[in-house]
């Protein structure tokens, strides 16, 4: 409905203004996986996407975080990023390349789920979202936005020795464009298969993790603090206390740096941390870095463990 009131809006204003205006067909007010295309007749030009349309003004998310306001007057052109590529197809071989190597300059969006390492931001995936993600190869990860407030997922891990699965639920609400909320829960179930050389019976375990999370700042820049505890399936485990702060810095069109640490209760034996890396263009995502993994009740040892290294895919639909 959306695109129907926008597409009629600037028909209207077509005609009667006979300017020659440029409105793609595809663009979808508020669409968080698309990239949008603002050309003033001023001759400006701004990469976003539009939020929202009231009466005859057009709100245009600049760079995640400013917000502009056009007049349909001021307008010449909106269109969706990858429409040049295919009004260029006819260009001869100089202006393609230009105009390639101007799309590859623009900042990419930020789309998907923005979890540091360990915990899980505020920020919600959106309405009608899914995300696939793998780490090393092995850990499935399906995540669904089933509205602008609530997300849920389900993970598994299928190996010889060992299943790992898991479901997850999330909720999350802005206070303000820099304060973000968001509490959830997640249950791990780890299945231990027989191999033929244990006491010849599978078993099951795992626990129950409730927590809450405040992000502070935007996708592109954002510290991150969750607290959490875990509940065993086995009563005698007991729980562990959880605190996560975490951090992620937009650097460029295409990198971040995310770093952030797990502190465990008393109960648990070790702590973790982790530093890393991501590339990503908009609906793709590749994050790398190392995860250290530090005793505190062996004396002995009693230092962060050597890095060990992770690598992990996600993909936006």
């Amino acid at each position: 409905m959306k695109r129907i009131l926008f597409l009629i809006l600037f028909g209207c204003l077509w005609s009667l203004g006979g300017t020659a205006q440029v409105i793609s067909t595809r663009l979808t007010v508020g669409d968080t996986l698309q990239t949008h295309i603002l050309e003033t007749v001023n001759g400006d030009r701004f990469v976003g996407r539009v939020t929202k349309i009231e009466n005859t003004t057009v709100y245009f998310l600049f760079k995640e975080k400013i917000e502009l306001e056009y007049g349909f007057s001021e307008i010449k052109a909106l269109t969706v990023a990858g429409e040049e590529t295919e009004g260029i197809k006819g260009a001869n071989g100089e202006e393609r390349r230009e105009e390639l190597e101007r799309r590859r300059r623009e900042p990419a969006d930020i789309t998907g789920t923005q979890d540091v390492t360990f915990m899980p931001s505020a920020f919600i995936l959106g309405r009608g979202k899914k995300e696939y993600r793998n780490t090393m190869i092995f850990y499935n990860q399906f995540t669904f936005g089933f509205g602008d407030n609530v997300e849920a997922g389900f993970d598994f891990m299928p190996l010889i020795a060992v299943n790992i699965f898991a479901g997850r639920l999330k909720a999350g609400f802005s206070v303000n464009k820099k304060i973000h909320l968001g509490a959830g829960i997640s249950t791990y179930g780890i299945l231990f298969n027989d191999t033929g050389l244990g006491s010849g019976n599978s078993s099951v375990e795992g626990f129950t993790y409730g927590y809450g999370v405040m992000t502070f700042g935007s996708r592109d820049k954002f510290f991150n603090l969750g607290i959490g505890h875990t509940v065993g399936y086995n009563p005698d485990t007991g729980g562990a206390l959880i605190i996560n702060p975490g951090t992620s810095l937009r650097l460029g069109n295409r990198w971040k740096l995310t770093a952030d640490l797990l502190f465990t209760g008393s109960a648990s034996e070790f702590d973790f941390y982790s530093f890393g890396a991501a590339w990503f263009n908009g609906r793709h995502r590749f994050d790398f870095g190392m995860v250290s993994i530090r005793n505190k009740r062996n004396t002995n040892f009693g230092a962060v463990a050597v890095p060990v290294p992770f690598a992990r895919y996600a993909r936006t639909f």
